[in-house]
């Protein structure tokens, strides 16, 4: 085995030459394919919240992909949670941009209008009316 020993470092240039040179070909940005565009850019399923008595339900929908600005915020980070400092509220939830209430018993369906605030998680309260935490939108 000493016999090769001199060689080694020739191989080693010889194995890594051709991957060097594969790797500076493919080093410019690179469009995704359409069908992988496609899946990305695809509005999400609105999130679907069932009122306490079965008689509403609630769909609520948000962005497919948050914009850069929201994801380039500030934020702290405490035992693996990521907060707003501007508020103290979660910095990764996904902001609402659409209720829309349907009854079931018309199939009558409402398109419900926001307030200037991010909405994040909609819930039901006991009392038959729709509360949600809300964080005010920046000027």
């Amino acid at each position: 085995m000493d016999q090769f020993k001199p060689w080694r470092p020739v191989a080693l240039v010889c194995l890594l030459l051709p991957a060097a040179s594969i790797a500076e070909q493919n080093s410019g940005y690179q469009v995704p394919l359409k069908a992988m565009a496609e899946l990305v850019d695809a509005p999400r399923q609105p999130q679907a919240i069932l009122a306490p008595d079965r008689s509403h339900v609630l769909f609520a929908q948000s962005p497919s992909v948050q914009s850069l600005a929201d994801v380039a915020k500030a934020e702290l980070k405490l035992a693996g949670l990521r907060i707003n400092p501007a508020n103290y509220s979660p910095s990764r939830a996904w902001p609402l941009h659409e209720l829309r209430l349907k009854e079931f018993a018309s199939l009558q369906e409402i398109t419900l209008p926001l307030p200037a605030a991010n909405l994040h998680e909609p819930q039901w309260s006991p009392l038959r009316c729709s509360r949600w935490p809300m964080s005010p939108k920046p000027n």
